[in-house]
């Protein structure tokens, strides 16, 4: 059985990083590839309706409702964590909340 050096752990420290340098490399790539994501998100989530959607949404109020409408203001709705917009984590709640609960039958 041969004994370890100073040389021989150095060597594997070195080899080790070396290893390494190319998973942290891939990780920092994918990090910033995340930041971008996250930055065009926001930019989408504050941008404002386009005049073709407004038309859009007029178009489909209209045929709805058999009579012409006219859309004053629109917004893009933000989303929660789990994806949901605001009104539909609101409405489960309420629905939720309406529920009498019946304890120590």
């Amino acid at each position: 059985m041969s004994e370890l050096t100073l040389d021989d752990v150095m060597a594997a420290i070195q080899s080790l990083r070396a290893d390494m340098r190319g998973e942290i490399d891939a990780l920092g790539d994918r990090i910033a590839a995340l930041e971008a994501r996250q930055d065009e998100t926001e930019r989408e989530r504050d941008a404002e309706v386009d005049p073709e959607t407004l038309v859009m949404l007029a178009a489909a109020v209209t045929s709805y409702l058999g009579k012409r409408v006219r859309i004053r203001s629109a917004r893009r709705v933000r989303t929660g964590a789990d994806g949901a917009p605001a009104w539909a984590r609101h409405g489960r709640a309420a629905i939720q909340a309406s529920h009498r609960l019946t304890r120590g039958l």
